[in-house]
């Protein structure tokens, strides 16, 4: 974890300072160096989190004539392999992101096939007169850019980093609030990734963002097909699940921290205890959120049952049962995440975190389980309304969705308005799929996409940017290459048996854990079947100070006009805490983000050095 930020100008001398504002603000990306480049035109600045190679690791990095000039918040996990394969070949130094600017050299745009990790990477040729923006194929690190009136170019580790570049510091109210996700819908528009300030882009996943420096032209290029490749033949469950578990045991030790004790994040759930069962034997040490919502769940029960089982020390982070975040904290955090989804799971995971830093400070690494629902069925469960014939359910419920993505896709002729005079259907689906910008894609195609859009937009960019704010780095042994291309191998004729409740990492992971963890029931990560707890956590944090949250909420405004009415926000929030309406609260609590948002990118606070003492 790392954080990148800079330019390319043909009048550099008026963005400098904006620049060295906008490294300073997010050296808690990367406390351990800062280094400067410039030539010409291009300058960029590197905060540096060292983890591979301590003491011989600085940025930029080079090829052998430093024509080709290149930095990266990056982890290569195969660099050795890769060092050994091209061992003719020159590397400035020995950190595993040395690579990058030679494999680049030799192979152009092509090298990055060859990586096996998660990066976001800026390569300046200077040969070409081209800058690339690189991201991994599922976006698991972020990196964005804009574009101004003159063509000059920003780009950053994170979207806020961009801001002092730009003459109007704004979110982009309107691409935020069509977004279905945000309310808890699937609707049109659900699969589109979202940028939250105005002129400010993400580089999409598994994609190069190519900028012209003589021209300011940009070229977006999908380089990651999704199509599997390179695969042995699996064609039964047994050899698919076999296949899992090898990769994900080898994934697992892939991501280990090379230099220090890793930490694990324990939430009780299989995907986190299959990771610690993995890494057992290794540097490694847990943590686990003891709270009235884990305790209730039996959360965190089952990861003191695997820390036990698995010899492995575990800490203990408990939070009081009737735990407020000041409004100052939520603010800062909500900074931080730079996203209006913050809420109840970020906060919980700055407890893990700040107990980390300021408890077991070697730990500089810390893996999770995420990525492994989105990829291998973990929510299929919640659509089963049928028990006889449960993969049944999970089709029908699917291809609804799906064909309410239809009916409000445009040039659907509006056919939404005319299914909503109904009970019943009344288009042919093969009718509607034909007029959907989706096309004729099947119903798990579209499923599958809705789940890596979520991903992306809510676990990975808020996993990143809360452990970041602590100087920390997030990995996810789930999402390696080999994974990925594993789960998008899946027959159709397999998924009922590999997908529902993601069977095959249950099976997979069987052997290692043993019966009674491999079965342990999925349930959010902060609550039970009960959500009290966390409704009571959000209604004390947003009503604090006579509903301080709220009222600075209320004071943004859009096109000059206040756009929420405090009100009717504070009578929402009462009322869905009286009926303990958790989802209705973390809903509500997404609108007033926005509104604190838009106040803050005016402000643009300071966040280096911030201490969380909720924990």
């Amino acid at each position: 974890m790392c954080g990148i930020v800079g330019y390319y100008s043909k009048h550099p001398a008026r963005h400098e300072q904006a620049l060295w504002e906008s490294a300073r603000k997010h050296q808690f990306r990367g406390p351990d160096e800062t280094t400067h480049y410039r030539h010409e035109g291009f300058s960029a600045v590197f905060n540096r989190l060292a983890i591979v190679s301590r003491h011989n690791g600085s940025q930029p990095l080079s090829n052998e004539n430093d024509t080709v000039i290149s930095f990266a918040n990056a982890e290569i996990y195969n660099h050795q392999d890769l060092r050994t394969q091209y061992s003719a070949y020159f590397y400035q130094n020995d950190s595993d992101c040395a690579v990058i600017p030679t494999l680049y050299h030799c192979f152009g745009e092509q090298f990055v096939g060859q990586l096996e990790g998660m990066f976001s990477i800026v390569i300046y040729d200077k040969q070409r007169n081209e800058i690339s923006l690189i991201r991994d194929p599922l976006g698991i690190k972020p990196l964005f850019y804009s574009v101004d009136e003159e063509g000059d170019i920003f780009f950053s580790s994170e979207a806020k980093g961009v801001l002092p570049f730009l003459p109007n510091k704004n979110i982009d109210c309107a691409e935020i609030l069509n977004d279905p996700w945000l309310r808890g819908d699937v609707g049109y528009d659900a699969l589109k990734y979202r940028n939250v300030f105005a002129r400010v882009k993400s580089v999409p996943p598994g994609s190069m963002v190519k900028y012209n420096v003589s021209t300011g032209g940009i070229e977006v290029v999908r380089y990651y097909s999704g199509t599997p490749e390179n695969m042995p033949p699996l064609t039964t469950p047994s050899c698919f699940i076999a296949e899992f578990s090898r990769a994900f045991e080898a994934s697992c030790r892939q991501q280990l921290s090379p230099s220090g004790r890793t930490g694990i994040l324990l939430s009780g759930g299989i995907d986190s205890i299959g990771v610690l069962a993995a890494l057992k034997d290794d540097n490694v040490v847990a943590y686990t959120l003891i709270s009235p919502g884990t305790e209730e769940s039996g959360d965190a029960s089952g990861a003191i049952a695997a820390a036990e089982q698995f010899g492995v020390p575990l800490h203990k982070v408990y939070v009081d049962s009737q735990m407020t975040v000041l409004p100052e904290d939520w603010k800062t955090l909500l900074w931080a995440s730079e996203s209006p989804y913050f809420g109840a799971e970020q906060i919980y995971k700055a407890c893990i975190y700040s107990y980390i830093k300021a408890h077991t400070p070697d730990v500089r690494v810390v893996l999770s389980g995420n990525g492994s629902d989105e990829l291998f069925g973990g929510y299929t469960q919640s659509f089963v309304f049928d028990e006889e014939d449960p993969w049944q359910s999970v089709e029908e419920s699917l291809r609804y969705l799906k064909e309410k993505y239809d009916l409000e896709s445009p040039g659907c002729m509006n056919l939404k308005a005319w299914q909503e005079l109904s009970d019943y259907k009344l288009f042919d689906s093969a009718f509607v799929s034909s007029e959907s910008l989706l096309g004729n894609e099947d119903y798990w195609s579209f499923y599958q996409k809705l789940k890596r859009r979520d991903l992306h937009d809510y676990n990975l960019h808020n996993e990143d940017r809360i452990s970041s704010l602590f100087s920390l780095e997030n990995r996810v042994p789930f999402l390696s290459n080999p994974l990925i291309t594993l789960s998008e191998s899946i027959p159709d004729a397999l998924r009922a048996t590999l997908l529902l409740d993601k069977t095959i990492v249950r099976q997979g992971l069987l052997p290692a854990v043993g019966e009674s963890l491999a079965s342990r029931k999925k349930v959010p990560f902060f609550h039970g079947e009960s959500s009290g707890f966390t409704v009571g956590m959000l209604y004390r944090s947003l009503a604090g100070n006579d509903f301080a949250l709220v009222h600075e909420a209320c004071r943004a405004t859009v096109g000059g006009h206040r756009f929420l009415e405090p009100e009717g926000m504070i009578a929402q929030i009462q009322s869905f805490y009286e009926d303990a309406d958790l989802i209705g609260m973390i809903n509500l609590s997404r609108l007033i983000n926005v509104g604190l948002l838009s106040q803050l990118a005016k402000e643009g606070p300071e966040l280096n050095g911030f201490t969380f003492a909720s924990a």
